[in-house]
This record gives structure tokens, sequence and C-alpha cells, in this order.
């Protein structure tokens, strides 16, 4: 089968069933959709502490009868493959928590971004519960560029804030335009750390495949100041028992480094994100001012 069937192609749909005659979850009912380096690592460590939830993930999509075997949405390149239509292949991978749980979590990282990724979710999932943790899209911007080692770090984060905004302005080129490629290029880096703290539209997307109350949101600011309260926010969303979490002092893949940022290229960023954050604070009637 060839890319362009692979993308475009919708073999038969997977039949749901999510839930067991015990109540329990017998496939992926929650997704932790993003934003990354927003504290999703976080999010799923402390929610896996939860007893009525598991994720799944790792060891759980190793081959199966010498194929790969990964859910149909698990990739930003591939949307429903040959994979979608064998559901004994698609049961394996939640073999371990069906039944068992009342939610089976997964990440998908970029979800938030791919347009195809949050249809395959709707096609394959459809009354999974989506949670969203949004940063400030400087610090994520940041944090998106200290996770790398400085040793292979080929520019500073000036130089490479330069560097997309060129890039940018090339692809608004008209002979560029509206050129799906350009989506797709190695490692789906493209324009990764300023135009990933871009959040409006793609909530406003998603809105539009998925029924609200199917969609929580965190605020990173308020996670990290008191991740409890928030996390019981959560279960209390998903009709969870209330939990006190006890790891939530453990902070997982935090960024080391902080002053990467000139004062400039700060202001700069301020100023780029300064409407797409309006429209966000509107999108989601959030009190107070939005990131500066």
């Amino acid at each position: 089968m060839g890319i362009l069937s692979k993308l475009t192609g919708r073999n038969e749909q997977v039949e749901a069933k999510p839930i067991s005659k015990t109540g329990k979850a017998t496939r992926p009912n929650f997704v932790i959709c993003g934003a990354p380096r927003s504290g999703t690592s976080s999010l799923r460590y402390y929610m896996r502490e939860h007893p009525d939830l598991e994720f799944i993930g790792g060891k759980d999509f190793e081959p199966i009868g010498g194929e790969e075997v990964g859910l149909p949405f698990n990739s930003p390149f591939v949307a429903h493959t040959h994979r979608a239509a064998t559901l004994d292949a698609y049961d394996k991978v939640c073999t371990r928590a069906a039944g068992k749980y009342d939610y089976i979590g997964l990440s998908v990282r970029y979800a938030l971004y791919y347009p195809h990724l949050m249809h395959n979710l709707k096609d394959h999932l459809p009354g999974a519960k989506l949670l969203f943790i949004l940063r400030n899209p400087i610090d994520r911007a940041r944090s998106s560029y200290t996770y790398l080692a400085p040793e292979k770090r080929k520019k500073t984060f000036d130089e490479l804030i330069r560097l997309e905004q060129a890039d940018a302005q090339e692809q608004a080129k008209f002979v560029n335009r509206g050129q799906w490629k350009n989506l797709f290029k190695p490692g789906g880096e493209t324009n990764a750390v300023i135009d990933r703290g871009i959040y409006a539209p793609c909530m406003k997307r998603i809105f539009d495949i998925f029924p609200r109350e199917q969609i929580h949101i965190i605020k990173f600011e308020d996670f990290k100041a008191d991740p409890n309260a928030e996390l019981n926010r959560v279960c209390e969303w998903l009709d969870l028992k209330p939990h006190t979490f006890e790891r939530v002092s453990e902070v997982k893949g935090k960024s080391v480094e902080t002053d990467v940022i000139s004062p400039e290229t700060r202001q700069y960023l301020s100023e780029y994100y300064a409407e797409f954050n309006q429209q966000l604070w509107d999108l989601l009637g959030w009190e107070g001012e939005p990131w500066s």
C-alpha cells in the first residue's frame, strides 16, 4: 500500500466495543492529547496512580505475529491502515488492562496539531475523553528547545526563532500555499518551536469534531501551582472517586535551563502570540489576562 493510499484510504471502521459487561473499559477511552512540553508526561505519571485508571504504551505495542501493532491514530503520517480492520490485533494492544479499569488511557503526542489524528480518534474511539494541558507558548517554546541536551543544539534559541521566521515566510509564498507536504517535513518539526504554541485554531477545530463535554483543558500554570487540585478536577470530570496523588513532588521531563531567550526575542514572541492567546481566552471563557 502506497503512502497516499495510507493517508487517504479508509478501511472498514473499527466496531466500537469500549466497555465490558462489568462496566470496565476494554479499549482506550481516555487520551492525553498535548500540548507537548506542557506537563503531559507528569499528567500521565500522576494519573496512573489512580486505582481505576491504567495507561497502555511501550510493550503493549510490541509486534504481534511478526507485525508491529499500533493503534490506527498513533502516527502523524498514517491515518487509516489495514491494521484498522483487524480487530484481534487492535484488541490485543489492550489485553493487559482490558476489563480491569474504568479507564484505559494513552498519550497521542501530536493530536492537538494534526487534523486527521482527531478524525481517527473520532472514528475509532467516539466516546473517548480527551485531556489537554496548555502552557504559556513562550515557556513551551523554551522548554521544547532546552529539552535537547546542550551538545545536540546546533543553534541558539534566538537563531532558531529567526530561521523559523524565514521558513514561515517561504511557505507563505504563492507557489507553496496549499501544499500538504509542507506539514510533513522530516520529524514533523516544521515551525515546531513557534507554531506549536498557537492553540486557539487547533482547539476550535477539535470542538467541531468532539462534543465539548468530552474535552477537559488544564492551564499548565494552575497545574504547577496545585497539581492535586487540578488532578481531582480531572477525576470529577471522569466521574472517578477523589484521590490524593502522592507522586506530585516528582516532575517528569523537566527542563533545567531557563535563561536562553534574549529580551528582544521574548518581546517579539510576546507580541506574536498576543492575538492568538486572546482568541484562546475568548474560546475557552478563561478569566483574567491572557499569557503575556
